[in-house]
This record gives structure tokens, sequence and C-alpha cells, in this order.
């Protein structure tokens, strides 16, 4: 606001929610996030916005069947900077990123890959059916085996830690990755993201 004391964004990220009942029945009536990009591009080059405001975006390649379409309309709309749901099941976004670097998409845009830290089975489903993917998908069978070998306590925590620097190590691997967005939630997932982190292996 005018005479306010608040600093300018350095970005905005623009989301419009996933819910089946927010994109099927209420579609017509609520603005996308391709609305949004395209309103805040608008804006910004109207100067109703600083003109150094980033514009981001999420995208999930785990719905996306292996094809980067819809975050390249995303960046047609105005998105700068992407943000994706982490690479829960490998192959499905690997077919993603696949088609991304086929079409030159991290070249136009930088394109984050959301890392979690899970803590314990229940919660690898929680960000499965978050993603809007099967639980039981016999893709994620490696990652919940890990997690269920051993009961609450050291060891789990040490497979905990296991599995997020393989997924970090993962992702630096990623040709055209622009860096990781990191996705801790809980508690003992703070405590686990600072465990790895500390170890200081990751750029």
């Amino acid at each position: 606001p005018s005479g306010s004391n608040m600093p300018a964004p350095q970005a905005l990220l623009l989301v419009s929610g996933g819910h089946p009942w927010r994109t099927g029945l209420t579609r017509p009536f609520l603005a996308s996030s391709f609305d949004l990009l395209r309103a805040a591009a608008v804006l910004r080059a109207d100067g109703d916005l600083p003109a150094g405001t980033g514009l981001w975006a999420v995208e999930n390649p785990l719905r996306a069947r292996g094809s980067a379409a819809r975050l390249e309309r995303k960046l047609e709309a105005g998105a700068e900077t992407v943000v994706t749901q982490p690479p829960l099941l490998p192959g499905r976004f690997e077919a993603w990123w696949g088609d991304l670097l086929s079409r030159g998409l991290h070249r136009d845009a930088r394109v984050l890959v959301g890392v979690p830290f899970l803590t314990s089975p229940e919660n690898l489903r929680f960000w499965l059916r978050l993603a809007d993917c099967d639980p039981d998908d016999p893709a994620a069978a490696p990652a919940l085996r890990a997690l269920s070998a051993h009961p609450p306590g050291p060891e789990r925590q040490e497979a905990c830690l296991a599995l997020a620097a393989e997924t970090l190590r993962w992702v630096e691997g990623l040709p055209g990755a622009a860096g990781v967005h990191l996705m801790p939630v809980t508690p003992a997932g703070y405590r686990c993201a600072e465990a790895v982190l500390a170890a200081n292996d990751y750029k």
C-alpha cells in the first residue's frame, strides 16, 4: 500500500489449489493458476507490481503422465520459477523431467525440486495422498519398506536420514535442476533436515 513501511515483495507464489471440488465443480467461477500468473504479469508490466517481483508457480510431476505440457503453459503464462511436488515416485518424476528437458524448459525457468523429510510410513502415505497418488503404488514400496523396517526409535531415525540424503543426492544429479525446495513440515521432519544438512555434503 502507498505509504506503507512494508518491503516490496521479492516474489509471488501463485497457486490456486488442486482439490477436486475446486478444479471440477467450481472451475468456471474461480481463477486458475494460469489466470493468476497472467494477471500478475500484467500488473508488473503496468507498474502495479515492482519490476523485480519474481513470478513463481508450482507443478506436480506425479500427475503429469510424463508430459511437461502443463508446466510449459505456466511458463507461457509468466512463471519464472517453479517448485515441484516431491519425487516420491522416481520413475514418474524422471519421465516428466525427461520431457521437461526435451522441451528446453529448464532454460526458460528455474525449476526447484521439492524434497520432503519423511519420518514414518504414515508420513510417506500422507505425502503421496497430498500429491494425488495412490499410497499403495508399487513404485513407493522401496521407501515404505525402508521406513517400516524398524519401529520408532534411533534405527528408524537413521533410516529417515539415509532416505533424505539419498533423495538430495538424486536431485543433485538431475540435469538442469536449479536447486531444491526443502519441505520438512513436521517437528520430526525439521530435526531430520537439520541433521542431514549438518553433514554439509550438499551444495
